[in-house]
């Protein structure tokens, strides 16, 4: 809240210093979360990018072994 809007409610500068002081400690830690949420966020990111570079490996071992055994038998 805006200090203008409390000054408006007729509270005291303490309290509205108080109100102030805990809206920012609010935001601090709304921003903290964030940022957790987002490392959290680019963690998973980086698996599933990982998770697929294993799946095309898989693949492309598939194919290798399938031409392996068709040289053999050639």
């Amino acid at each position: 809240m805006e200090r203008s809007n409390l000054k408006t409610l007729g509270l005291d500068r303490e309290t509205i210093e108080q109100i102030m002081a805990r809206e920012k400690f609010d935001i601090e830690k709304e921003k903290r979360k964030l940022k957790e949420t987002e490392d959290v966020l680019e963690e998973l990111k980086t698996k599933l990018s990982l998770e697929r570079e294993v799946e095309n490996l898989r693949e492309a071992q598939a194919i290798y072994l399938d031409i392996l055994k068709l040289a053999a038998n050639s």
